[in-house]
């Protein structure tokens, strides 16, 4: 049950199938050393280096190394819930000022 509860969740569809307005897909950008580190270890992963070896050169954990080969992009946070109110406050007043 706890499955499905969260497929639900994550494709903003509800019980009846209906589309919902998916909510949280406001992100922060990265920051300068998450966007250091992520390419650090896309070139190292280039070069033939393994988890372990990356993790040992770049000085961070390899769960860190295995989420950066992962990301196709440098990974970034959502907003919290205030900013997330702010950003979608400010997107409506836009949207109706067009």
């Amino acid at each position: 049950m706890e499955k499905r509860a969260k497929a639900r969740k994550a494709t903003g569809k509800g019980r009846a199938g209906k589309e919902k307005p998916v909510r949280h897909q406001l992100h922060r950008k990265p920051t300068a050393t998450q966007q250091a580190r992520w390419e650090a270890v896309q070139q190292a992963k280039s070069r033939g280096l393994s988890l372990r070896a990356i993790a040992r050169e770049l000085g961070i954990a390899r769960d860190t190394v295995g989420k950066y080969l992962k990301a196709g992009s440098p990974p970034t946070k959502l907003l919290s819930a205030k900013e997330r109110a702010k950003a979608e406050a400010l997107a409506q007043v836009q949207m109706a000022a067009d």
